[in-house]
């Protein structure tokens, strides 16, 4: 149970978890739905793929070399962006009376999602002790929380023993 509770391990168990979601669960998600429902005659949306791609790797709004410090001091939340691709079909009719289908592909931009310290999509991920350094990070923190607002969170899993009392 002690080794279970050691920092790097519950804080490898909390990445892993992320990792794995951003990795395959969001996947999962969109793998089920498949087909979104469209009011239109002759439309059909089909979910295609679903990637996470983090702001501060982006140039827009200047986030590109925005140090991970800068989010806790300015109160911004550290996310990266979910896009979606989906596949638009139509059904036209041209002047003879034939049905043709077009597709095309869109990539959408659905919502952002927190991204975890040193998971796989932080830029902390695997530096060197001097970068984090450099960085104004502390080479021993271990990750595996979310900076929202500029405030450090972090998901804990509780068991319910007691029901219907409030735990804070």
């Amino acid at each position: 149970m002690t080794d279970f509770l050691d920092k790097d391990t519950i804080m490898k168990y909390q990445i892993d978890s992320y990792n794995w979601l951003i990795d395959e669960g969001l996947q999962q998600v969109i793998n089920e739905r498949k087909i979104l429902p469209v009011n239109i005659e002759g439309y059909t949306l089909n979910l295609k793929k679903i990637k996470v791609v983090p702001l501060c790797k982006e140039t827009e709004g200047g986030l590109k070399n925005r140090p991970i410090l800068e989010y806790r001091i300015k109160n911004i939340t550290y996310h990266a962006r979910m896009i979606l691709t989906v596949e638009k079909i139509s059904k036209k009719k041209d002047k003879w009376g034939n049905e043709k289908e077009e597709s095309r592909d869109i990539d959408i931009v659905i919502g952002h999602i927190p991204i975890m310290l040193k998971s796989k999509i932080c830029l902390l991920n695997k530096l060197s002790d001097d970068k984090l350094i450099a960085k104004g990070e502390d080479p021993e923190d271990p990750g595996g929380y979310f900076i929202i607002n500029g405030n450090e969170r972090v998901l804990i899993g509780v068991e319910d023993i007691a029901p219907n009392k409030i735990i804070v």
